[in-house]
């Protein structure tokens, strides 16, 4: 099976447990977009913090982390308005 057969397949498949569900008709859920932009985010927080502690050595490990908190923050709302922004515009073509 081919990739675009495995995502058609992904969007079309109708779960019978009322569970979760990460990937409906109508594309992602605003769920699986969470999901998604935390597990993003939480890896580029790892990456953050080391790249601004080589960067601005002299900040303490309390205010180096503090930066990163706050630009984290701000990355994980923009990236789920994106994914849903993007989301909508795909559902309604």
């Amino acid at each position: 099976m081919t990739l675009a057969g495995v995502l058609r397949l992904c969007l079309t498949h109708k779960p019978k447990s009322p569970y979760l569900v990460l990937v409906t008709q109508q594309g992602q859920s605003p769920l699986a977009s969470v999901a998604e932009a935390t597990a993003n985010i939480a890896t580029g927080f790892g990456v953050a913090l080391v790249l601004t502690h080589w960067l601005f050595p002299h900040l303490s490990a309390y205010d180096n982390a503090r930066v990163t908190t706050i630009f984290t923050a701000v990355s994980l709302i923009r990236s789920y308005l994106f994914r849903r922004a993007f989301n909508w515009i795909t559902v309604n073509e």
